[in-house]
């Protein structure tokens, strides 16, 4: 892989996670504002509150407070962590070790504030057991969804840029989300994606395709084909030579209803639109000619 395809990734990948991070900065602060200023106006006399209301408010504060500290912590850190591993490292595994970071931070700080409650490390154990029983049963999708992103990214079927089809869903690979795959089924245009599940990739056949050249198949229906077929064939070819150079072949099969003939070639991933487009113009004008 060469030093640029790891560069671009590697951007990208800072700044999917740091938008991210200033997400939960801005909920988080949010948050922390208006607790705040519940506890200022309870202190002050401007608004009555019960006085285990109030604590549990400060408690909320205490909570809040702590998250948001964890994430301006991201923010300042997780860009030079990732930077400490861009050599010769992949997007898919820059976007699996920032996930892990985020995840030791925000853990790290909910140990602290059990501690800042008074709770003891005894009753943490219990509950998180508890917890992670009773969440792990109700949100199995999302666990089977987390395993496969984490499968995706180690075992790396595909990687960011390839060209794969899964079902009846094809495109070139722009993320590996927790969630879902984003396929972008035409590069020209903007924004025209896909969103695949990952527990998909479980149940499908995936087709790696890769990144430089793509094979195209376009048929036309030929209704009646006349004895001048073979002629108009060579004459096809002749043509379509001129702008397909990789891979082109031009045979007449049948399906069920109708002869076909089916035009291969192999293209970029970015023009085959284009030169699905442009074949079957052609292919069109030659077999309707007289």
């Amino acid at each position: 892989m060469d030093n640029n395809g790891v560069a671009d990734g590697t951007n990208v990948v800072q700044m999917l996670h740091m938008s991210h991070v200033n997400k939960a900065i801005l909920y988080f602060g949010i948050l922390v504002i208006v607790v705040l200023s519940l506890i200022l106006s309870y202190k002050y006399g401007y608004l009555f509150i019960p006085t285990e209301f109030a604590r549990a408010i400060e408690s909320l504060g205490l909570i809040l407070s702590s998250y948001l500290l964890a994430s301006l912590f991201l923010k300042i850190t997780s860009n030079k962590i990732l930077n400490v591993f861009a050599i010769n490292v992949h997007a898919e595994h820059k976007i699996l070790l920032g996930k892990i970071y985020s995840i030791g931070v925000y853990s790290f700080t909910t140990l602290i504030v059990f501690w800042e409650l008074g709770v003891t490390m005894e009753n943490i154990a219990i509950v998180l057991g508890l917890s992670a029983t009773g969440i792990a049963f109700a949100i199995r999708d999302f666990i089977l969804s987390y395993l496969v992103w984490f499968i995706l990214l180690t075992k790396r079927p595909f990687k960011i840029g390839d060209y794969i089809r899964i079902g009846e869903d094809e495109g070139v690979v722009q993320h590996i989300g927790t969630f879902h795959v984003l396929l972008n089924h035409s590069p020209t245009a903007f924004e025209d994606y896909i969103r695949i599940p990952n527990k998909l990739f479980l149940e499908k056949s995936v087709y790696n395709m890769g990144r430089s050249k793509i094979p195209l198949i376009v048929t036309v229906p030929i209704k009646n084909p006349t004895v001048q077929i073979s002629k108009k064939m060579v004459k096809l070819n002749k043509e379509l030579s001129k702008f397909c150079n990789d891979g082109l072949e031009i045979f007449l099969s049948s399906d069920k209803e109708n002869f076909v003939l089916r035009i291969e070639t192999i293209v970029e991933p970015t023009k085959k639109d284009y030169f699905r487009s442009k074949i079957t113009i052609v292919a069109l004008e030659h077999l309707l000619s007289k």
